[in-house]
């Protein structure tokens, strides 16, 4: 009998594993900082309300926007009409005691005849300083999460901070404000020469008050950062600049109509 010798390749097959972990949201987390989602602030009847239906889904640290340290969700029931919404959610649980606790708390929509007219469950992590919140987008509007921080007086109130609590404001103010032009460097090659305008007036008597100025151009609110200026920094911080009205698709053009001068 022969012997047929066939010629084979070994072929070593190796697998590598990969293992992905989720990363720590006490590390790695979103922020919210924002007053108006304070529990103790009523949304007023001529105020925008706000929904989290556009909320990005994904763990949040609640910080408080006067002091910036942490804070949380409200674990009692609240009013309607706060937290710049119809329906405030607060949560009806107890958040996690020990550091690195995860708890799953019902969630609850205030609603108009009970405190808990609709529920779903969200995730609440203790790192230990703070607690991190998994929040997700809600299915529709009205509804948004609340927190536990102060407030902003709202116009026509004031306090010696500025926040909640708040009285009304007995304030007479008569200062008639004026635009003008301004250029606030002399040299030509500076980055900072640019026509800006300014909001001037007589406020001398009111340099202890902060203020809030906004810039209108054909009836449309132009967006800039000028708001809780103090009577100092409203000529170098409460100015329109160029690039505050360029966000608007606008431009601003001028011409030089009449140059006089004299010979010397």
């Amino acid at each position: 009998m022969s012997r047929v010798l066939v010629p084979f390749t070994l072929v070593a097959i190796y697998f590598h594993l990969t293992i992905i972990q989720a990363a720590d949201p006490c590390k790695t987390h979103e922020v919210l900082q924002d007053d108006t989602r304070s529990a103790i602030r009523e949304l007023g009847s001529t105020e925008t309300e706000f929904c989290d239906r556009s909320l990005k889904l994904a763990w949040y640290k609640l910080e408080d926007p006067i002091l910036g340290n942490a804070t949380d969700m409200p674990t009692q029931c609240i009013p309607i009409m706060r937290c710049a919404s119809t329906a405030p959610i607060w949560l009806n649980g107890t958040l996690p005691k020990n550091k690195g606790d995860v708890e799953k708390i019902t969630a609850c929509k205030r609603g108009f005849l009970s405190c808990c007219d609709n529920e779903f469950q969200i995730d609440v992590k203790n790192c230990g300083m703070f607690n991190v919140y998994h929040l997700s987008p809600l299915a529709s509007c009205m509804g948004r999460y609340c927190t536990v921080g102060r407030a902003k007086c709202k116009p026509g109130t004031s306090s010696e901070s500025g926040y909640e609590p708040c009285h009304k404001a007995d304030i007479t103010f008569d200062v008639k404000p004026r635009i003008i032009p301004h250029i606030p460097a002399t040299d030509i090659n500076d980055t900072e020469r640019q026509l800006t305008f300014r909001c001037t007036g007589s406020y001398y008597s009111y340099q202890t008050m902060i203020f809030d100025i906004k810039y209108m151009i054909d009836g449309i609110e132009i967006p800039s950062n000028t708001s809780n200026l103090s009577y100092n920094a409203i000529l170098t911080r409460g100015v329109l600049k160029a690039d505050d009205w360029t966000v608007t698709g606008r431009t601003l053009g001028f011409k030089v109509l009449l140059f006089k001068g004299k010979y010397l």
